[in-house]
């Protein structure tokens, strides 16, 4: 055919001569390829469509059916990640929340807040206690059986302070020895007390070493005894402004350290939520930075590690079947997001310039 014979055919056989393209470049690729290399291509697995959703993270799952009112259920789940894992941070206080009574958690004081459409317990645990994951001590705390199942209309008791907190500017009563004083807090095991107390004199001269050093242990003992019931964004809310307190020297460094410790758990505790919401993407992305600022805890690579092989497995999934419904474009997108999380994983390296090669041919074929 001459050259000029391209250039007659009609533009209503345009899209139906691009579409065989498609399919030929899709059915032959292979072929072609496998014999200009002479290598066979790694195997892969076909993937249907209908197959079964795998299963939620244990974690995941234990808040769902504590959103469910399943409490012996999510017992079960949460005792066996501490039986791995026995210092999980979350799982401890997820499973506190079951076994003490609400008001041994919450106190006995509170005020009445009626609830209003669009509110859960999660979001109104974190607007008056700081911590979303304390939605089902506050459903225990109302008798509410089934947390996720929250009537907007009705009245609702939330905790209060047994005692309001002594402002940062009140006045300090003098002692004979500020560091005595602090030394007999941490004595009598009243980490916050001191952290207080040495936080008011602080803003009135600045600290002695001494002070600083008791300043710090308070922090970290307050931290051992309280991670596995606080929530690590109110623990930074207590740290953060110490920094100022304490200079860069010794003191200073472990300060430091133990915030880059508090900031990871925050990091990983937003992502257990992101997953919680099924913003798998986002959860990888805290689970990573909580690996990256406390790569010594075995929680955070694995919860990283595991997600991340989720991901890769999804989204090579729904590669493929991009692929196979002639969409290169979405394909190859998605193979670069595998390979960002697996570098090394081999269905994606030899699928991707495919996938790009062919999205190029479509490009030109339409451009012309």
């Amino acid at each position: 055919m001459a050259a000029s014979d391209h250039q007659q055919i009609p533009v209503g056989r345009s899209k139906w001569v691009l579409g065989a393209v498609v399919l030929i470049a899709l059915s032959g690729c292979q072929l072609l390829e496998t014999r200009e290399d002479e290598e066979p291509e790694p195997e892969v697995v076909p993937v249907e469509v209908d197959d079964p959703e795998p299963s939620p993270a244990p974690l995941r799952q234990a808040i769902d059916l504590l959103q469910q009112g399943e409490a012996d259920q999510a017992a079960a789940l949460l005792e066996e990640i501490l039986a791995r894992r026995p210092h999980h941070p979350l799982a401890g206080r997820l499973l506190d929340q079951i076994r003490i009574p609400p008001e041994t958690l919450l106190g006995t004081q509170y005020l009445e807040v009626i609830v209003e459409p669009g509110d859960s317990l999660s979001l109104l645990a974190e607007r008056h206690l700081g911590d979303p994951l304390l939605f089902f001590a506050l459903a225990r705390y109302n008798d509410i059986p089934v947390p996720r199942l929250l009537e907007p209309g009705r009245s609702l008791r939330i905790p209060r302070p047994e005692d309001e907190e002594v402002a940062p500017d009140a006045p300090v009563a003098p002692v004979a020895d500020p560091a005595a004083d602090a030394r007999l807090l941490l004595t009598s095991a009243q980490y916050r007390e001191a952290i207080d107390r040495i936080r008011r004199l602080g803003s009135i001269r600045p600290l002695s070493s001494e002070l600083q050093t008791l300043l710090v242990d308070a922090v970290a003992a307050w931290l051992d005894e309280g991670e596995a019931v606080g929530s690590p964004n109110n623990q930074l809310a207590v740290i953060e402004p110490l920094t100022e307190l304490v200079p860069d020297d010794q003191p200073g460094r472990r300060l430091g350290r133990l915030l880059t410790r508090v900031e990871a758990a925050a990091a990983y505790e937003s992502g257990v939520m992101a997953e919680q919401r099924e913003e798998l993407d986002t959860a990888l992305r805290q689970y990573r930075r909580a690996r990256s600022l406390d790569p010594a805890n075995p929680d955070y690579a694995a919860s990283a590690a595991e997600l991340g092989q989720q991901l890769v497995s999804q989204w090579h999934d729904a590669a493929l079947r991009a692929y196979r419904d002639q969409r290169p474009g979405e394909a190859a997108a998605l193979w670069r997001q595998v390979l960002e999380i697996d570098p090394d994983f081999e269905p994606a390296l030899v699928y991707l310039p495919r996938a790009e090669a062919l999205q190029r041919r479509i490009d030109e074929l339409e451009n012309q």
